[in-house]
């Protein structure tokens, strides 16, 4: 199964456990609204992931702004934002515009596998700059959405990667910046920090 796919899959069969803790703070996301939006992120419908996925968004005010359902529905708007301008559907500055203000704020990831010299969809490991890495791109790895640039809240993450290889797991972090490079192949550059382990699988 390509790795976009897979890990999207993953996502969605996973969820019970994040709808059913969150369930217990009384969350601003449910069920119906995850089944809502995970048919538009398998198809890469971009356009209507970004249209839900914000209205979802600005339902965390607050205390909740940085919560972990408000993480997961973030990076899901990231990830519209930059497939509409890998698709060539907006232009950099019209993506740039849609993400003002999001530095600082947190995200959770999907499900992605950890591979040291993986390509498309995987994280991955720079060990010059001792950051993991990820190229996100379309299922069929032909169009690249965002290249996106973890800085490690432990070191032990980049010193010790085997123990990562070869598993899926979420990370979460703070976004250090939002860029977008690329004429041909429009892109964002995004930049986070504080990253960590959220889940893995066993």
């Amino acid at each position: 199964m390509k790795p976009l796919l897979n890990c999207l899959l993953l996502f969605a069969a996973l969820l019970s456990n994040t709808i059913s803790s969150a369930q217990e703070t009384a969350s601003l996301i449910t069920e119906d609204d995850y089944n809502r939006i995970i048919p538009f992120l398998i198809k890469e419908d971009w356009k209507e992931t970004e249209k839900i996925s914000l209205e979802f968004l600005k339902r965390f005010k607050g205390a909740n702004e940085m919560s972990d359902d408000a993480g997961i529905i973030r990076y899901m708007y990231l990830t519209s934002v930059s497939g509409l301008l890998g698709n060539k559907e907006i232009d950099k500055e019209a993506a740039l515009k849609k993400l003002k203000g999001f530095e600082g704020k947190n995200v959770i990831t999907p499900y992605n596998m950890f591979k040291k010299g993986g390509m498309f969809n995987y994280f991955s490991l720079d060990e010059e700059s001792k950051n993991w890495l990820k190229c996100s791109a379309n299922d069929k790895a032909t169009t690249i959405y965002a290249f996106e640039t973890f800085e490690m809240a432990d070191q032990d993450m980049v010193t010790n990667y085997q123990q990562f290889e070869g598993r899926n797991m979420r990370v979460s972090a703070i976004i250090k910046s939002i860029g977008a490079s690329g004429y041909t192949m429009p892109r964002l550059d995004i930049r986070f920090t504080n990253t960590d382990i959220w889940d893995m699988e066993e």
